[in-house]
Formats: structure tokens, C-alpha cells, sequence
């Protein structure tokens, strides 16, 4: 219990919270006016709020009403029991707004109140470790998320030439205060330590799945929807993305699979990487030999045509690959010839060859868990040429036609590429 004060006492209190708060009375008022949903230029209303304000603070004739209470409790970030005891009852009040509170609201003004807070808390974890944009993610607000990016208030790829063509992380327009250094997110990255890359690849493919499932495509292409930073470390001398099972989201491939036209035409197209020794490589997307199997498992109707892409991918693949062994081995050949000069004989001649075979297949480098392809050769001192690609398999062939053939001349195909890099 506590005893309420009379008018005055409350009146006088509730004056010295108002200056304590805002810069004058009638800022007060403004605020008030607003959150009464009224218009705040409206001079009449600024007028008749004053006044009434005036008569509650003289405590004569007025006293705060009930009706009032709730918005003098909130505008003062006080209780209503420490209005009414004039100080001497206080109660817990929630006048902080959370992260979790943000990320839940589809209110643009609420977005851009809390962005241009000066504590900075978009850059912080609350309590339980979570960011804004990790619940935002959890909340599958998509708008939110949007709001963010298209004001550049974050940022999940570089596409500027000062990042190299792509580079991938996490970026934000809000300034980390000096002092104490407390604002943390996204996590410092300047030395690019995997984990933090992998929680940003996290991030990023979670925004994905929701575009994906939303069908922005302007949003899918902006974020390079079917790259990830791991190709980024895949060349033709067979360094290969060791983390593109790390970073695969099953939720996101999911979603993939059971996208309609448009999409699965987007995530099975080819696209071309520039790797960093300067080669362009071709690419298809690398989980989408996850992506078949979830869509014959689901009857999905565009598997026939995921399929034939993929075979022509593997197609190409083969033809590269193939192309470059026989390149290398044709140099190592004729190289071997001259060598002999008047001495050839058809005996050195086909030495040479068995020996070119064989050491042309040294370039050749598959990585099984990755499904990725490699091939280099030295055509002169620090001149490195070859190729590197991934290849699309199923591990299970479905017994409906004609999805069974078209499975069986993919594997066929993937198998050929495989074998290509084998002593004959």
C-alpha cells in the first residue's frame, strides 16, 4: 500500500519529472500531444495541452486523470505509483526499449527511433547473446531486414572495387563509440577469423532463405544468392572452399526445393567466379545436388529441368577438363620428341606418351565431400593455366521415369569426369 498525495504534492512532482526529462514544459507537451496520435504542429492543440498541463502542475483545480496517467507514466519513464505517492513508492517499471522489442515490431518509426539511438544498441548483444538482426532473422521479419539494408544500416556483401569484386561479411553505416569500446556487432573482423565469418555466413544465408522464399530476386542477386565466401578460396591449383559444408543452411536449400519456376531457374543457372590467381571459373550452384534429391523426394515437378541443366553443367565440366589434360599432355609430348631429336624411334615415341599420360595426370585434384574438380599445368616458369569446377551427382537413383534416366546420364557423367584423373 501507499498513500496517494493530494493535487498539489502531485502537481509539484510531477513538475520536477518534466524538467528532469525534457528541455521545457511545452517539449513536454509536443511529446504528449504525439503520442496522443494528435498533430504536433496543430498550435490550437499545442494550446489547449499546455493549459491543461499548467492546471495539472498548479494541482488547483486539476489533477492528473486516469485516462492521462498511462502516457505522463510512460513519457516520464516513471510508474504510476511513484507519480501518485509524489516519489515514495517506486515500482519496476520496463522504459527500455530491447532488441528482442525491435526485431518483433513492423513499425518503420519504431526502426528508425531505435537506429538513431545514441547508445548504439543495434551494435550490441542483449542478454542472451542475440542481436537485433538475429532475432529479426528468428521472427522471419523480412521488412525489418529490408528497412536495414536500403538505408545502409547493414550491409552483407561488398560489391565495390575496393573489396575485389565480392567480398563477404558483415558492414554497418553506425559508428562504434570510442569510449569503453562496448559496441560489439557485428564482431571486429579484421583479421577474418573463421568463426566469425561462419556466424556472418550464417546470417547471410538466413536472409536468403527468406528472400528466397519471398521471391526478391533483387535482394537474391544483391547478396549473390548462389555464391559463398569458401568459393572464394577454390583455383585451379586445387585449394579448395573446406568450409562449403560448414556453411551449408538446410532451411535455405529446403526452401530451394520447393521453390516454383523462377526461383529454381535463379539457383540452377551457371555463373562465373574470378578466382584470386586471375582465372575466370564456371560454377553451378553447390548444394544443388541437395536440392534434387529433396525435390524427387517431394515430386517436385521442375526436377526434370534442374536435371537437364545440371547434365549440361557436368557436360561442360568433362569437355574442360578434358581439354586441358589433353593440352598438357600434347606439350609434355612434344616437348619429349624434340628432346630425342634424330633419335626418335616409334619405341621413344610411345615411352614419351605413356610418360605424358601419366604425368599429366598429376594437375588432377577431386574433392569428394565438396564435389569440386581441379586440373593445373605450367606452361612456362610462373605461367599457371587449368581449370576448376563442381560437378552434380545423386546418391540415390529414383525408379520413376524419365527422372530415372536423367539421373543415371548425369551420375554417368560425373563418374567419366572422376575417372578422367585415374591411371589408365
Amino acid at each position: 500500500m501507499f498513500e496517494v498525495k493530494d493535487s498539489k504534492q502531485i502537481g509539484a512532482y510531477i513538475k520536477k519529472l518534466i524538467y528532469s526529462k525534457y528541455p521545457s514544459q511545452r517539449q513536454f507537451c509536443i511529446e504528449y500531444i504525439k503520442k496522443m496520435g494528435f498533430d504536433e504542429a496543430d498550435s490550437e492543440q499545442i494550446r489547449r495541452t499546455t493549459n491543461k498541463v499548467n492546471q495539472i502542475i498548479k494541482g488547483d483545480r486539476a489533477t492528473v486523470q486516469v485516462d492521462d496517467l498511462p502516457f505522463f507514466c510512460e513519457l516520464l519513464q516513471v510508474s504510476c505509483e511513484q507519480i501518485l505517492s509524489c516519489g515514495d513508492c517506486y515500482r519496476p517499471i520496463k522504459n527500455h526499449i530491447t532488441n528482442y522489442e525491435v526485431a518483433f515490431s513492423r513499425n518503420r518509426k519504431e526502426w528508425e527511433a531505435y537506429m538513431n539511438r545514441e547508445d548504439n544498441l543495434f551494435l550490441n548483444y542483449d542478454e542472451y547473446g542475440k542481436s537485433v538482426v538475429d532475432y529479426a532473422l528468428e521472427f522471419k521479419n523480412y521488412d525489418f531486414i529490408k528497412f536495414l539494408m536500403e538505408n545502409g544500416h547493414l550491409e552483407f556483401a561488398d560489391n565495390s572495387a575496393m573489396g575485389n569484386g565480392i567480398s563477404f561479411g558483415l558492414k554497418t553505416d553506425i559508428k562504434r563509440r570510442d569510449i569503453g569500446k562496448t559496441d560489439i556487432w557485428p564482431i571486429p573482423n579484421t583479421y577474418y577469423e573463421p568463426d566469425n565469418l561462419f556466424y556472418e555466413e550464417v546470417l547471410r544465408t538466413r536472409v536468403l532463405a527468406l528472400a528466397t522464399e519471398k521471391k526478391d530476386f533483387e535482394m537474391l542477386e544483391k547478396l549473390r544468392a548462389r555464391m559463398n565466401p569458401a568459393m572464394y578460396n577454390i583455383n585451379i591449383c586445387g585449394t579448395f572452399g573446406d568450409d562449403l559444408i560448414r556453411q551449408r543452411n538446410e532451411d535455405l536449400i529446403c526452401k530451394i526445393a520447393e521453390s516454383e519456376d523462377d526461383i529454381i531457374e535463379y539457383y540452377s543457372d551457371e555463373y562465373e567466379v574470378k578466382d584470386r590467381l586471375n582465372h575466370t571459373n564456371r560454377f553451378i550452384y553447390p548444394y544443388l545436388s541437395e536440392v534434387i534429391e529433396i525435390m524427387i523426394e517431394n515430386g517436385n515437378k521442375n526436377v526434370e529441368r534442374v536435371l537437364e541443366k545440371s547434365i549440361i553443367h557436368n557436360e561442360y565440366v568433362f569437355n574442360c577438363l578434358s581439354e586441358n589434360m589433353n593440352t598438357y599432355m600434347q606439350m609434355l609430348i612434344t616437348k619429349a620428341d624434340e628432346e630425342c631429336g634424330d633419335w626418335i624411334t616409334p619405341e621413344l615415341k610411345k615411352i614419351n606418351r605413356d610418360r605424358a599420360i601419366k604425368n599429366a595426370l598429376c594437375g588432377f585434384k577431386y574433392n569428394s565431400d565438396e564435389k569440386i574438380v581441379s586440373y593445373n599445368y605450367g606452361i612456362k616458369r610462373g605461367v599457371i593455366e587449368g581449370m576448376v569446377s563442381n560437378i552434380i551427382s545423386i546418391e540415390k537413383t529414383p525408379e520413376k521415369e524419365p527422372i530415372k534416366e536423367l539421373v543415371e546420364k548425369l551420375n554417368d557423367l560425373a563418374n567419366k569426369i572422376i575417372e578422367l584423373g585415374k591411371e589408365r
